[in-house]
């Protein structure tokens, strides 16, 4: 697409995330967190911008005790869409 309209895409999916209920966040191969919505950082108490860049398990460490989490992220890597329900992680 043109780029102004990448950059309304871009924005629109932006708003469709911070409007929703769940906590999304997407992370690179290394576990650092490079997306994060509002969701997040009212989970967290950390301000999107300090969420960006930092190691999911240093945000998050009581995650790794979670199996859900583990497989989610197994599941990730492998290049395959994953997600948690709430109750589970």
């Amino acid at each position: 697409p043109p780029p102004a309209l990448a950059e309304l895409q871009t924005e629109f999916t932006g708003l469709m995330n911070d409007a929703g209920i769940d906590r999304v966040q997407a992370l690179d191969t290394a576990l650092r967190i490079v997306v994060a919505n509002r969701m997040c950082e009212d989970y967290s108490g950390v301000s999107r911008d300090e969420l960006i860049g930092q190691p999911f398990f240093d945000v998050y460490p009581a995650a790794r005790a979670w199996p859900a989490i583990g497989e989610a992220l197994d599941q990730a890597l492998q290049g395959r869409r994953s997600f948690v329900p709430a109750e589970l992680g």
